[in-house]
């Protein structure tokens, strides 16, 4: 009776121990949806998951006369520090992941997961795998008084996935959007007169995940990972219907026309970005316009 009841404990003491054992690393990185428990920002492995639902709206700090330490948010590597709690927010701005249901831009796109509205733009988006795409977009006139809706054959990343620290990502879009546009150009005496054109818009960014560790931001310090948007040349090409005739490439009279190279939010500027996995989103942006000017936005 005696040695039943000692192996009795022998075997309640080793269950015990073995359920106290030190968690490892191994244990940290177990494949689990995207929502690994560990506490060290460099093991995170931020997934589709983890991202923005329907609905749900950001509202972001923003500094438009950043001058912040270049050397403080480029710094790269493991268990990084980036301090940005002393900026000075000048204006909000929300970033909504709107339902599309009765939106708009649902109009000219469909089958999107979601309307993202951020600041003067408007863009169809969906969550995938492979990121947050942009799959359409509502963008500024590249010829005087016309917007344009371009539809992404090839939609262009915003937030990819799965985003962990070294993850580098080369990301190929491409764009086509199609405007009614009653005009006359007269070229070596020759008048051309078109009803409709055509704008082809195509390019590659690199994303690159470099840095890990704490964000410090007026709203709080957060875990996160940090990648950098770095845009490659943008192609834009033009089509052209003539009345009567048919479509022609006419990109080589761009200039005679006054065309301007629409320019797409958040993916046509060198960005930084610093994603926290409890909020599925950036928790800080640094941008740049195309005079090399900054603007910080910080999520409130």
């Amino acid at each position: 009776m005696i040695t039943k009841r000692i192996l009795q404990f022998a075997f309640i003491g080793g269950v015990a121990l073995s359920a106290c054992k030190k968690k490892t690393a191994a244990d940290d990185n177990t494949d689990d949806g995207g929502k690994n428990t560990t506490t060290d920002p460099c093991s995170m492995h931020i997934t589709k998951t983890s991202g923005p639902a329907v609905g749900v709206k950001y509202v972001m700090g923003t500094d438009t006369n950043f001058a912040g330490d270049t050397n403080n948010y480029a710094k790269i590597g493991t268990s990084q520090t980036w301090l940005f709690g002393a900026i000075q927010s000048d204006q909000e701005e929300e970033f909504d992941f709107a339902n599309p249901v009765g939106e708009n831009l649902t109009t000219y796109f469909p089958t999107a997961n979601y309307i993202i509205k951020a600041q003067d733009a408007e863009i169809a988006g969906a969550s995938t795998d492979s990121g947050i795409v942009f799959t359409g977009a509502k963008l500024p006139p590249f010829i005087a008084g016309i917007n344009i809706y371009p539809e992404f054959t090839n939609p262009a990343t915003f937030i990819p996935y799965t985003l962990s620290m070294n993850m580098s990502k080369t990301d190929t879009y491409k764009a086509i959007a199609k405007v009614a546009y009653d005009t006359t150009i007269t070229v070596l005496m020759t008048s051309l007169h078109f009803d409709s054109m055509q704008v082809t818009l195509s390019g590659k960014n690199t994303l690159t995940a470099n840095g890990c560790g704490k964000i410090t931001t007026p709203t709080g310090t957060y875990d996160c990972i940090k990648y950098v948007l770095t845009p490659g040349a943008v192609t834009d090409n033009y089509k052209g219907h003539l009345v009567g005739t048919g479509w022609g490439d006419y990109t080589w009279a761009k200039a005679i026309i006054g065309f301007k190279t629409p320019k797409i939010p958040y993916i046509n500027s060198k960005t930084y970005f610093w994603v926290s996995k409890d909020k599925g989103f950036p928790v800080c942006m640094v941008s740049y316009d195309d005079n090399g000017n900054a603007t910080v936005q910080y999520l409130k």
